[in-house]
């Protein structure tokens, strides 16, 4: 009986997976015209390679960024800061569909594969000739008849994981601390149990740091701050709703949409803690928009981005408070997916053409040298950790630890005045120590050796 529940949720989440491409192919046919934006930021066009659609995107640095378009196996790259597009096909697929891409190089990426129909082929798929060839990582096999799996994504260089729907009661979960050349599956012990009925949905996902969240069908978002090892829940939308889009600052404020069975009407809710706690939800299309999706613009205090593609609510707008207020970008414009790697960097996809932002959002305020006494941090260089210790108290202060791409590849939260950051995992190399307090970001140099 379990299993027939199953394919019928599989089922569904793939005819869901249907009428989106359904609505592409309908915004395509409109011909909507781009509206004036109502602030100082905007999208330019970049058409040379675009796909005739993209649905995710991800980004490694200022210069590579990868995506999926609305096929069976396609996906989109940059090389150049969006400038020039290229794209390629996932080979080896059979009746399957895609959820996600995730990279750490312009050679190196991987993708969730779900299944799409007797004999389908589904598991975790890297690349590490750009795409030229891929092959299945064996032992995040997701082979359960039952199995789904909805995302991937990594960490830094070494560490990742892959989140798929239930299976005998809880997440099918697996972590690498290698680049895939091992995964293993997350015990059920560190995890709360699914509900009845409960699956997650294809990219319905967002990481920051060492911490990963994804939505459910139960308006339930799971919390991992280690990298996928151990998992809490929360509640924040109401129970016969789908998390369908979420992003969280460095700071821990984060900002979650999602959409009612059956009305198709849309809520949101904040969070101040990193999802820990959540405010009441409200019903609401954030800015007019019919949201899919929300991005966090790195370097910010809380600046989120949002895109719309259904016709009619669609367009971009910007928060500079966490979700409290939208300015809009543009509006009558279709827009897929969003990214972005720094306060002046990002892109989103449209009905073929790419799109790269035009402007700048206010970076946090910093002390950019070594004259603010109140952080020290030593030993620097290190081998295995650094102690990060302050002379003064600070209230939910986090330390982000960059590397050099500009991704962030450790997020704690200071438990007090004095606290050890363990980096042995990290490559050798020099990376940017972020204080993060309010509005105000202390920086460092570090160099792991």
């Amino acid at each position: 009986m379990k299993k027939n529940y199953t394919k019928f949720s599989q089922s569904i989440k793939i005819l869901i997976a249907s009428l989106l491409l359904l609505s592409w192919q309908g915004i395509l046919n409109t011909g909507l015209v781009m509206a004036q934006g109502t602030t100082t930021h905007s999208w330019v066009e970049k058409t040379t390679g675009a796909p005739p659609q993209v649905r995710t995107l991800y980004a490694v640095n200022e210069n590579v960024v990868w995506g999926l378009t609305n096929g069976v196996s396609g996906f989109v790259k940059t090389t150049d800061g969006g400038e020039t597009w290229e794209t390629g096909q996932i080979d080896g697929l059979s009746n399957s569909g895609t959820g996600n891409i995730s990279a750490v190089s312009a050679t190196e990426a991987f993708a969730a594969v779900y299944p799409n129909g007797a004999g389908a082929t589904s598991g975790i798929y890297h690349t590490t000739d750009g795409g030229q060839t891929w092959s299945k990582q064996p032992t995040a096999s997701y082979s359960d008849p039952a199995s789904f799996p909805n995302f991937v994504t990594f960490f830094d260089g070494t560490n990742g994981v892959a989140g798929g729907d239930a299976l005998n009661g809880y997440f099918e979960i697996y972590t690498t601390s290698n680049l895939g050349q091992t995964w293993t599956r997350v015990p059920n012990a560190n995890m709360p149990a699914a509900l009845a009925g409960e699956w997650g949905f294809i990219n319905s996902f967002i990481d920051n740091g060492n911490s990963v969240w994804f939505g459910t069908n139960k308006g339930r978002i799971f919390r991992s701050t280690d990298k996928g090892l151990n998992w809490t829940v929360s509640t924040l939308l109401p129970n016969n709703s789908t998390v369908s889009a979420m992003a969280f600052s460095d700071n821990g404020t984060g900002f979650a949409v999602g959409v009612e069975d059956g009305s198709g009407r849309m809520f949101s809710a904040r969070t101040s803690d990193g999802g820990e706690n959540w405010s009441a939800f409200v019903a609401e299309e954030p800015a007019g928009l019919y949201v899919n999706s929300i991005a966090y613009v790195p370097g910010t205090a809380s600046t989120f981005v949002i895109t719309g593609a259904a016709a009619g609510k669609n367009g971009s707008a910007v928060s500079t408070d966490g979700g409290a207020n939208w300015t809009m970008i543009d509006q009558g414009v279709a827009h897929s997916e969003v990214v972005f790697v720094n306060p002046t960097t990002g892109w989103t996809g449209g009905p073929g053409v790419m799109y790269k932002f035009s402007g700048a959002f206010a970076s946090v305020t910093g002390i950019e040298d070594e004259l603010d006494g109140r952080l020290s941090v030593y030993p620097n260089p290190s081998t295995t950790e650094f102690t990060v210790e302050l002379s003064t108290s600070a209230k939910s202060a986090r330390v982000v630890l960059y590397n050099m791409n500009g991704q962030p590849v450790l997020n704690q939260v200071l438990q007090g005045p004095s606290q050890t950051l363990s980096v042995g995992h990290l490559p050798k190399g020099v990376y940017v120590l972020n204080l993060v307090e309010n509005q105000t970001v202390i920086k460092r140099k570090v160099v792991v050796q």
